[in-house]
């Protein structure tokens, strides 16, 4: 396991809660400001979904649905499905799916597959409706990162808790735009309560998972050196969070020891 410690530079923030009136409320427990690990996972995938379509290399799924359907429709297989007949189907599947270049990301496919389809109700077009996406998912870096319908992603994210004594907010004006005429509402004027933290920290763990989806998290993460991620409420507007190489560290978690390293090296 690795643990990111990650260091954000940013100028202000806002994570929507509250309002009060015509009044924005930033989101807090007692005298504690929030933003919880569910902004921070969200910009990170929508982060890693623009990465994953400007650098991937892409890699057809055409095969994968092709090897599904052959096992599913192979004479040889059993049409009746009790422990080990399912164990040795999707035992099959994933055997099958390592050799047309997913080996290391077809590992561990066979559980999800006996967890999230019933067999014993099922003709074989049926399970081939319900199997086929779960694979093409389990194949996905992105996905194995942040997760999908089928199964938990390897990333799980802190919230970041910042003290009223640390960081400074404020009260800004703001109205709201109609997108037609492009012209502000009528009565539309609000205030919006933000904090200006110039730092923020957020821990993300990562479980193990295929060096592709590895490199795609390396990628997010030199992304948000280069240029940042979007945090925090608004739909035109976001703050800017730039991720501090310098400050950032991660800690590779062993059984029976653990090394901290500058967030660099893990990126060289």
């Amino acid at each position: 396991m690795r643990v990111f410690d990650l260091i954000f530079n940013v100028d202000e923030v806002r994570v929507g809660t509250r309002s009060y009136g015509n009044e924005l409320e930033m989101l807090k427990y007692g005298d504690l400001f929030i933003i919880p690990y569910s902004t921070w996972k969200g910009a990170f995938r929508r982060t890693s979904e623009v990465v994953q379509s400007l650098a991937r290399k892409e890699k057809s799924f055409d095969s994968v649905v092709e090897k599904v359907r052959n096992v599913l429709r192979d004479p040889d297989v059993s049409k009746e499905f009790n422990e080990k007949t399912i164990f040795d189907l999707t035992n099959k599947i994933e055997d099958e799916l390592k050799e047309v270049g997913f080996a290391e990301e077809a590992e561990g496919v066979g559980p999800i597959i006996r967890d999230k389809v019933v067999f014993d109700r099922s003709s074989r077009e049926e399970l081939e409706e319900a199997i086929v996406p779960i694979v093409i998912s389990y194949l996905d870096p992105l996905n194995r990162l942040y997760g999908s319908p089928y199964f938990a992603g390897a990333l799980v994210f802190s919230d970041s808790v910042m003290s009223n004594k640390e960081v400074k907010s404020g009260l800004v004006n703001k109205v709201s735009i109609n997108r037609a005429t492009r012209k502000s509402e009528e009565q539309a004027l609000f205030v919006e309560e933000v904090i200006y933290p110039r730092q923020v920290r957020v821990r993300v763990n990562m479980r193990r998972v295929p060096n592709s989806a590895i490199e795609l998290w390396r990628s997010t993460l030199r992304f948000s050196i280069d240029v940042g991620v979007p945090i925090g409420a608004g739909k035109s507007k976001r703050s800017w969070a730039v991720l501090n190489l310098k400050d950032s560290l991660v800690t590779e978690v062993k059984l029976t020891e653990q090394e901290t390293l500058k967030l660099q090296k893990f990126l060289a």
